[in-house]
């Protein structure tokens, strides 16, 4: 399968892209790795198709467009598209097991993962930093919290990178002072995940859309899709799709529409 990413409507691969069948898709570039993922491990009845990913704002005239929306205030289709919400995103926010906190608010996180609180005691624990840790720019958890926050500036300068859910869960576990975020499907014994609001990281809120740190993935297609875009559209929703949505953190819908 040829795979090839287009940023701002540049192709990045030869002349020969042209000639091949292909499967155009606007999408978040914090969303592109996971959309390419499937590409590749989804859809093996397929092997000869161009995946061409374009950056949002591009002026390309795409097959399918991924977005993502708020869990309760969606977006309406466009005259004569059609919406299949394929995943949930949410992240929880996690801190090493003795930690005191327990619920935090979203004002508070700002102000932890921005810098302007720096020390456990603002908060009526420790005297002692917080080490905030954090994901790499690209991220789609980290533009999920950023983007939640509305930052000025991303994170705190002082916030270490780590470029993994493995390496984010083992980095708060082992440090009585940290705090994180990993995707809600993540978290185990080694962490707690912390309230937001006085409402819990569980399936029950995050479903229901009172987690704030959630958002729901959709694919906003033409109400006449291509063969190759239902292929793709469907391969979302097969167990496959499902147990791949799982291994990188989403939380898989069932399928169903929103016609314009």
């Amino acid at each position: 399968m040829r795979l090839f990413f287009l940023v701002m409507g540049m192709v990045l691969s030869s002349p020969a892209v042209a000639s091949q069948p292909s499967l155009a898709i606007v999408a978040p570039p914090s969303l592109q790795p996971l959309l390419s993922t499937v590409a590749r491990e989804v859809m093996p009845e397929h092997p000869d198709i161009t995946f061409l990913m374009f950056a949002e704002g591009s002026t390309a005239n795409p097959d399918l467009a991924v977005k993502a929306m708020s869990m309760k205030n969606g977006f309406e289709p466009e005259k004569d598209t059609i919406l299949f919400p394929f995943a949930i995103e949410s992240i929880a926010i996690i801190a090493e097991p003795s930690c005191p906190l327990r619920n935090v608010s979203l004002s508070l996180l700002s102000a932890i993962f921005s810098g302007k609180i720096m020390n456990w005691r603002e908060l009526g624990a420790d005297n002692a930093p917080i080490e905030v840790y954090t994901r790499e720019p690209g991220n789609s958890n980290r533009s999920l919290l950023s983007g939640t926050f509305s930052f000025s500036a991303p994170f705190a300068e002082h916030a270490h990178v780590v470029t993994s859910d493995a390496a984010m869960k083992s980095s708060v576990a082992t440090h009585r002072h940290a705090i994180g975020y990993l995707p809600a499907t993540q978290v185990s014994n080694a962490v707690i995940a912390l309230s937001i609001n006085d409402i819990p990281c569980d399936p029950q809120h995050v479903l229901g859309g009172q987690y704030p740190l959630s958002r729901k993935l959709v694919i906003v297609a033409p109400q006449k899709p291509s063969l190759l875009a239902e292929a793709f559209i469907n391969s979302l929703y097969t167990e496959e799709g499902d147990a791949l949505l799982r291994k990188m953190g989403y939380i898989p819908l069932p399928k169903e529409n929103t016609a314009a």
